[in-house]
């Protein structure tokens, strides 16, 4: 990122370098249809064919963020634009930059950003291992991916590069549903 807040992007990620790492790593991928994907910070995503992706560092620090996801599953960043759905369930998670050291309530917090309004409170009563505690800290955790979230919006907003404009009405929402909620 450089010092005004926009996205720095290695140019030499791009389809002809993807095609090349495929046919010279993976052959029997090679053929399939290869197409980029609309979003993603530290690393550019490629759907290859209709199920596989293919993830190119995008900034300086990607291949650290990369090589810190296979030491730590706590992601430390489930949020809208990080989980996969189909149906109303959870089926995947992407982009784990942002790992944490194992503390529930970093992944707990995701209960105020994914789940519709009122959801939360059901969730951490039936989530019996989370104390009262864990609850408070992921309420706090919650409050912090919200800021964030709304500072995408305004910079998508803005027309700043990274920005997303559309992260904040949902962060606003969950912003509304952490401070609304009985601590």
């Amino acid at each position: 990122m450089s010092a005004d807040g926009t996205l720095t992007e290695d140019p030499s990620a791009d389809e002809a370098l993807v095609r090349s790492l495929l046919e010279s790593q993976h052959p029997d991928l090679a053929g399939l249809e290869l197409r980029v994907v609309d979003g993603g910070w530290d690393n550019r995503m490629w759907r290859l064919g209709s199920e596989p992706a293919v993830r190119m560092p995008r900034t300086p620090h990607a291949p650290g963020l990369r090589r810190k996801e296979h030491r730590c599953g706590c992601t430390g960043n489930l949020r809208p634009a990080n989980v996969v759905g189909n149906v109303g369930a959870l089926t995947g998670v992407i982009d784990f930059g942002d790992m944490c050291a194992g503390d529930p309530a970093t992944d707990l917090s995701a209960a105020w950003l994914l789940l519709p309004s009122g959801s939360a409170e059901h969730f951490f009563t039936e989530y019996v291992r989370a104390d009262e505690a864990t609850v408070l800290r992921d309420r706090g955790w919650a409050l912090l991916r919200c800021q964030g979230l709304i500072e995408f919006g305004r910079a998508g907003e803005a027309g700043l590069t990274g920005g997303e404009p559309t992260w904040k009405g949902p962060a606003l929402e969950a912003l509304s549903r952490v401070l609304a909620s009985p601590p």
